[in-house]
């Protein structure tokens, strides 16, 4: 009997709209996406760990990190996650691939090799806890090859499935089989976001590792949940991100302001504490639009938002021109004092 291979491929960019830079963001001493690919190695079932990225200059430290880490990097369409899979599960030559998003560190080895035994042993096409369920886990789901190439034949043209692969599985559970395997019991929780999408994010991570004490990678998640369940008063640092629906389309502002010694920085305190409002309550993503101010930039780049510089001795008008052209924003807020 041939080798099954199960090819763990983690959707990975620099580029978030919300929180950009995220995945190489730094959780107890190691970068986000380190944390994944420690955890996945730990499967038994998993014959090989790649990353799929990118073509964009922007993502190139994420080859970097490939290649310190020793682990296959596949570069395809920013826009079109669904073929990123494609490439990668061709590359790797998978009949099993399990499906993992850049910002969740916390994904459960044990878990994922029961979804990956059962869809083999029913030759399912995609593998999930009991539905009736509700546990902690986010972040991963294994499918057959023969979903995938479905998907890519059948439902290119479709959000749920360009740019979230599985979630057209799930929304069309008619056309696929899917086998449930029952979650422990010390793995059901409700309430905890443990995806990093936000700074706030992070810091609850931070402080979960900090509680339980344990080296970078090594979070059990039947332990996190007995520290949630102990101490509930942690999931305030996070309860306020406003978590996305899989269909939603994120919605993106350009904000132009200016803070320096000669106008002061009240434009960008102010459009700090809007454009923090905004992601973590509404889930937008903000790119702030400067064309001057040292510490403005500073104070924009500290709270982790996107920023876009003025090149100098640019025209004003048609620099904010290019940018609304090149992102298409759903909104263009505008706190400064030039003639523009």
């Amino acid at each position: 009997m041939p080798e099954i291979r199960v090819a763990a491929i983690v959707q990975a960019r620099m580029g978030s709209s919300r929180f950009p830079g995220k995945v190489l963001k730094p959780l107890a001493g190691k970068p986000v996406l380190w944390h994944i690919i420690h955890r996945l190695k730990k499967c038994g079932t998993v014959t090989d760990v790649a990353v799929a990225t990118s073509v964009n200059s922007t993502d190139d430290p994420l080859v970097e990190f490939c290649a310190r880490e020793d682990i296959p990097c596949i570069r395809g369409s920013e826009k079109n996650v669904l073929d990123r899979y494609r490439q990668a599960a061709q590359a790797l030559d998978a009949n099993v691939i399990v499906r993992v998003t850049g910002d969740a560190p916390l994904v459960d080895p044990g878990i994922i090799d029961r979804l990956v035994k059962a869809l083999i042993e029913q030759d399912a096409d995609y593998a999930a806890g009991d539905p009736q369920t509700t546990t902690i886990h986010e972040g991963f789901s294994p499918f057959s090859r023969r979903a995938l190439e479905r998907l890519v034949a059948e439902a290119s043209g479709e959000n749920s499935a360009r740019e979230h692969v599985t979630a057209y599985i799930k929304e069309h559970p008619e056309s696929f089989r899917t086998v449930h395997i029952s979650m422990p019991e010390e793995h059901r929780f409700e309430g905890a976001r443990l995806s990093v999408d936000t700074p706030a994010d992070l810091r609850f991570l931070e402080e979960v590792y900090s509680w339980l004490g344990v080296p970078a990678g090594d979070a059990d998640v039947a332990d996190v949940v007995r520290l949630l369940t102990e101490h509930p008063d942690l999931l305030e640092i996070n309860t306020d991100v406003r978590q996305k629906t899989a269909g939603e389309r994120t919605r993106r502002a350009i904000i132009r302001c200016d803070g320096d010694e000669t106008v002061g920085l009240g434009h960008v305190v102010r459009c700090l504490a809007l454009a923090e409002e905004m992601r973590t309550a509404h889930s937008w993503g903000v790119t702030f639009a400067m064309a001057a101010g040292e510490t403005g930039f500073r104070m924009v780049t500290d709270a982790n938002f996107a920023l876009e510089a003025m090149p100098e001795g640019a025209d004003e008008g048609k620099w904010v021109d290019g940018l609304i052209k090149m992102m298409s924003p759903d909104a263009l807020i505008m706190d400064f004092r030039t003639d523009l």
